[in-house]
C-alpha cells in the first residue's frame, strides 16, 4: 500500500471524522487500492456498498475537488501496473474495429523503432557485443512475456555463445537463483525485461552485479528498474496501445546484436558452408511440395 502513500495517508487523516458509510467506504479503498484506482464512480460505490453521492462526500472530506481528482492521484501510484486496465476500458468503450486496432498496433510498433533508434549509444552497442563474445558462459534471463524472448536470443545467440543457460523461471525463483548464482565474472548476463517488470529479474540482476558478473540489459527504456545493475543496455521501446507491452523493439534489438556478432565472427565462407548443410531441408521455389526424399520423414 506505500506506493498508494498520499491517498492513503490522506484517507487515514480524516477517517476518525468519516460517517458510517463514509468509513465503511474508506475501509474498502484501504483493503483494495489498485481496484479502487481502477473503477469509476459508479463501480466503486457498488463494490463498496454506498451511494454515489457517499463518494462524492467522502471526496470533499479528504479536501479534494472532486472525484476526478482522487481518481487521479489514486492512478498516479499504479500507473504503469494498471496501464492495461486503463487502455482496455478506453478501447472497449470506443467500439474498436479491428483493421483500426492492427494500424495502431503497427503505427505503435513504429514509434517503438524509432525511440530504439533515437536511444542508440555506439558504445554500448560494441560493450554489448564484447561482453557476449567474451563470456565463458552466457545466462539469458526473462519471465513472464520476456521468456519467449529469452527463448529468441538463445536461438539468435547459438552459434556465439555455445555455453548457454537460458533462465526462464522454469520450477520457480528457488531453482533459477541458485543457477543464476552459479555465473562468476568471466562469464555473463543477458537479461530481459518490460514493463510490468518481473520484481525477481530486477533482484536477480541486482545480485549478478554485485557478484561482478557482466549484465547486458535489453529493456524498454532508460527509466527501467534494471539499468543501474547493467554493464551496457540496449533499448527497444514497448509501448502499445492496447496491451500492457510490445515486444516489437525488443526483438529488433536481439537481431541487431546478432547482426553484429555474425558481421565480428562470420565470414563469407562460413556462410556458405552452413547454407550447404541446411539445402536439403529448404523449399526452392517452382519446386512441388514434398518431392526431396528428405520431406518424407
Amino acid at each position: 500500500m506505500s506506493s498508494l502513500s498520499p491517498v492513503l495517508s490522506l484517507i487515514l487523516q480524516h477517517r476518525a471524522a468519516m460517517t458510517a458509510s463514509q468509513g465503511r467506504l474508506a475501509d474498502w479503498i484501504l483493503a483494495n487500492p489498485m481496484l479502487a484506482a481502477t473503477m469509476g464512480i459508479e463501480e466503486l460505490a457498488e463494490a463498496s456498498g454506498v451511494s454515489i453521492a457517499t463518494v462524492n462526500r467522502f471526496v470533499k472530506t479528504l479536501g479534494l475537488n472532486g472525484y476526478a481528482e482522487f481518481r487521479t492521484r489514486s492512478l498516479d501510484a499504479f500507473r504503469r501496473t494498471i496501464a492495461p486496465v486503463e487502455k482496455l476500458r478506453e478501447r472497449k468503450g470506443g467500439g474498436a474495429d479491428p483493421a483500426a486496432v492492427f494500424a495502431d498496433g503497427y503505427a505503435s510498433a513504429e514509434a517503438n523503432l524509432a525511440f530504439a533508434r533515437d536511444l542508440l549509444n555506439s558504445e554500448a552497442c560494441a560493450l554489448a557485443a564484447d561482453v557476449v563474445a567474451r563470456a565463458r558462459t552466457v545466462a539469458i534471463v526473462g519471465l513472464g512475456i520476456s521468456a519467449a524472448l529469452a527463448q529468441f536470443t538463445a536461438e539468435h545467440l547459438a552459434q556465439f555463445a555455445p555455453a548457454q543457460v537460458v533462465l526462464t523461471g522454469f520450477g520457480g525463483p528457488a531453482r533459477m537463483v541458485p543457477r543464476a548464482m552459479r555465473l562468476e565474472p568471466q562469464d555473463a548476463a543477458i537479461v530481459i525485461t518490460l514493463p510490468r517488470y518481473s520484481a525477481t529479474t530486477v533482484r536477480l540482476t541486482r545480485s549478478l552485479n554485485e557478484r561482478d558478473v557482466p549484465v547486458v540489459g535489453i529493456t524498454d527504456a532508460p527509466s527501467s528498474p534494471i539499468v543501474p545493475f547493467c554493464r551496457a543496455v540496449l533499448f527497444g521501446g514497448a509501448s502499445h496501445p492496447v496491451l500492457f507491452a510490445s515486444s516489437v523493439g525488443i526483438v529488433a534489438a536481439i537481431e541487431a546484436l546478432a547482426a553484429v556478432l555474425t558481421l565480428r565472427t562470420q565470414t563469407a565462407a562460413d556462410a556458405a558452408r552452413l547454407t550447404e548443410q541446411i539445402y536439403p531441408f529448404l523449399f526452392e521455389e517452382g519446386e512441388p511440395g514434398g518431392s526431396r526424399p528428405e520431406d518424407e520423414w
